[in-house]
């Protein structure tokens, strides 16, 4: 296992809370019955002492003449755990039971007259303010008598062994809540560890080691017949991981290619090269057979090599850093004209409208390149149009670049009035070797441009296109 996998197990506290989770949410759950239950612990030892006070009276009653000895009246008292017992009729009240009257009593509570609230404000009360020992409190507790419906039993009794008792009932209580919630804290554990953490570790463990090794199949995690989120999670990334490595071995072959192109078009180029001397030296021949054949050999050697420097130059791009600097975007424009490959009888315009002093924050070289193959690129459809036109007469053309700038950037617009780009052309119009708007072109040159239009945080589009010419656009956002 590797050292990443290691860590993230160690300090992987997946389990951990689930374990912390589940014996929190018990020990809740614990609490929850343990705050009525205590609060009916206290109700039901107050109703005992009535119970047992009212037991006490009536064999205080069974004697002749209401009295006992005074040995017998602590053994009674003592039975009941009271100070004093006293019954209330409905116009008597009378002491049963009690060699004296408290003179301090802390509270009194009348069971008759209570409800759930009260009983658990009454139960903690206790708890907290209820003092053991020397310290204990004397309560009375009023309640109805069973055997008489018309009277009340009232009783005086300590709270400190009422305390104590609910004490160990608190004890006995959250001892038991801590072994249930660690019994049921690791079964649901367990369960969840077995269900969900070992499949998702599996999930991780498998992720990290693709991460580091794509290439190796041993890698791709197994699919399994689970039908559940995990199952469908292990599925979606064997699938993944499948068309990831499907996709590395096309981009390896793919550079691999490159890279053999890269080597061919050099060496083709400077045969080329060649070439192109010697179609030069034909082009001064007197044969007017050769002079006529030497325009069409000069044009396709200069395509050839043309289409060569593209595929150099579109092989070797790399994301290099951008050099960014103010220049004047119109007196670059006016640089590129030597270069558009205008045919010598004037048939084509170009026209710069870029104004002067149009100043803007760019890569100097990049922006050359761009606005090269653009403008290129239309100058050779308005040539192909012209050479294909028998008219004479209507043997002209016009290329134009200008620019303007807006709150959201630089905008760049190149326009034509060559014959437009066909539909299947511009389904694949930025792709590199398929998206040429010509025929026998590569395609590379708009590739190129949107390459650099994107290294700047812009983009080239097709504003539009049609048999009266094509206009293209670059975004420069940040120029």
């Amino acid at each position: 296992m590797n050292n990443s996998l290691f860590r993230l197990r160690k300090r992987s506290s997946l389990s951990a809370r689930l374990l912390l989770l589940t014996i929190c949410f018990i020990m809740i759950a614990e609490i929850m019955i343990y705050v009525p239950s205590i609060s009916r612990f206290r109700l039901v030892y107050l109703q005992e002492k009535l119970s047992a006070g009212e037991l006490a009276s009536l064999a205080l009653e069974a004697t002749p003449d209401n009295m006992v000895s005074e040995e017998l009246a602590r053994d009674l008292l003592g039975h009941a755990g009271a100070k004093l017992v006293v019954r209330k009729g409905k116009e008597t009240r009378k002491l049963l039971l009690g060699d004296y009257m408290p003179s301090e009593i802390a509270a009194s509570f009348d069971l008759r007259d209570t409800s759930p609230p009260h009983l658990i404000m009454d139960a903690f009360e206790a708890l907290i303010s209820g003092g053991t020992g020397k310290d204990t409190r004397l309560i009375r507790v009023v309640g109805g008598s069973m055997a008489r419906p018309d009277s009340t039993i009232e009783v005086v009794i300590d709270e400190g062994p009422m305390v104590m008792a609910m004490s160990d009932y608190s004890v006995r209580i959250m001892s038991l809540s801590v072994v249930i919630s660690l019994i049921t804290a690791a079964l649901v554990f367990l369960s969840l560890h077995w269900m969900m953490v070992r499949p998702m570790r599996r999930l991780t463990a498998s992720m990290v080691d693709f991460r580091e090794n794509p290439q190796d199949a041993n890698n791709v995690i197994a699919v399994t017949p689970r039908r559940d989120e995990i199952g469908i999670a292990r599925r979606e990334l064997a699938q993944m991981q499948n068309e990831i490595r499907d996709s590395l071995k096309q981009q390896e072959r793919l550079a691999q290619l490159g890279t053999a192109v890269s080597k061919m078009s050099h060496d083709l180029r400077n045969i080329l090269a060649t070439a192109q001397l010697i179609s030069d030296s034909i082009a001064q021949s007197s044969d007017p057979a050769v002079r006529k054949v030497t325009p069409t050999l000069v044009s396709a050697i200069d395509r050839a090599v043309d289409l060569c420097s593209h595929t150099l130059r579109f092989v070797r791009a790399k994301d290099a850093p951008l050099r960014l600097m103010d220049f004047d975007l119109s007196e670059l424009a006016d640089d590129l004209g030597g270069s558009l490959g205008l045919p010598m009888n004037g048939t084509i315009a170009w026209s710069n409208d870029i104004p002067s002093g149009f100043e803007i924050n760019a890569d100097r070289d990049e922006i050359y390149r761009a606005i090269l193959n653009l403008s290129r690129n239309a100058v050779q459809a308005v040539q192909g149009e012209i050479a294909d036109n028998d008219d004479l007469a209507t043997l002209h053309g016009k290329v134009s670049i200008s620019a303007s700038r807006t709150k959201k950037g630089v905008d760049i617009d190149f326009v034509d009035d060559g014959p437009g780009i066909s539909e299947d052309a511009k389904a694949k119009l930025f792709k590199a070797f398929s998206g040429s708007a010509k025929a026998g072109g590569s395609g590379l040159g708009l590739a190129i441009a949107n390459d650099i239009a994107t290294s700047h945080g812009g983009e080239l589009e097709l504003v539009k296109t049609g048999s009266d010419g094509t206009h293209f656009r670059m975004h420069l956002p940040d120029a």
